[in-house]
């Protein structure tokens, strides 16, 4: 997800602001559901501003509402 979009300059996702969480929220919470893993502390560790998306449980504050889903392969 990251290399796609790095070497593109565009986000792979088209996130949206809720009522309670940012589009910067929904992006990360994208990213969770497509891999079909949270983040790793290890990853997390290593973010600035892990604070404000990520609670002590690297589970992220704002959007509750999503699955981390194993994506189909065809």
């Amino acid at each position: 997800v990251q290399t796609f979009e790095l070497l593109t300059g565009r986000w792979l996702f088209h996130p949206q602001a809720g009522q309670t969480w940012s589009v910067e929220d929904d992006h990360l919470a994208k990213m969770a559901e497509l891999t079909g893993e949270n983040f790793s502390d290890k990853i997390l560790d290593k973010s600035r501003k892990r604070d404000e998306y990520f609670d002590g449980s690297a589970h992220l504050r704002t959007v509750t509402a999503y699955r981390p889903t194993i994506p189909y392969v065809s």
